[in-house]
């Protein structure tokens, strides 16, 4: 919900400094909150969800997206966006088929699926650098002997 947020303030308390990115973990508003656990306060005031206010209709969309990710989506040899059918199945089945909902679940998507498609593009970057590494080595290695 807060994309490729920063921390503007650090939180030296917190082991955060400032320009660090944003942890879903770190905030009181995450199920996963961790500092209660520790019985820490959170660092709420350094928050970028601090004046954050989700509002109903965006909740909703939020979580017919969530429903949608797991059984509106083609997969296959590679993940595929939403189906319009399928936004508009979901929608429908809980009366809400306009076009404010259709276009805050499609920005939604839009969003998380680029950011998601990213994020697998570094990790394959960042394994085919490993992979080549370790062949490098195996190389160098199977030389000296």
């Amino acid at each position: 919900m807060v994309g490729e947020a920063k921390y503007t303030e650090g939180s030296p308390e917190h082991g955060i400094e400032e320009g660090d990115s944003f942890k879903e973990d770190w905030c009181c508003k995450s199920p996963n909150d961790i500092w209660s656990s520790y019985g820490d306060e959170p660092p709420c005031e350094i928050c970028p969800r601090y004046d954050f206010i989700l509002l109903p209709a965006n909740e909703c969309a939020y979580q017919r997206w969530q429903q949608l990710d797991y059984s509106g989506r083609t997969r296959g040899m590679q993940e595929e966006p939403l189906r319009e059918e399928a936004i508009d199945a979901c929608l429908s089945r809980y009366s809400i088929n306009t076009p404010e909902y259709y276009e805050k679940v499609l920005q939604i998507e839009m969003t998380l699926f680029s950011k998601r498609m990213k994020d697998r593009e570094e990790k394959r970057q960042q394994e085919e650098r490993k992979r080549k590494s370790t062949q490098a080595a195996h190389r160098r290695n199977s030389r000296r002997r």
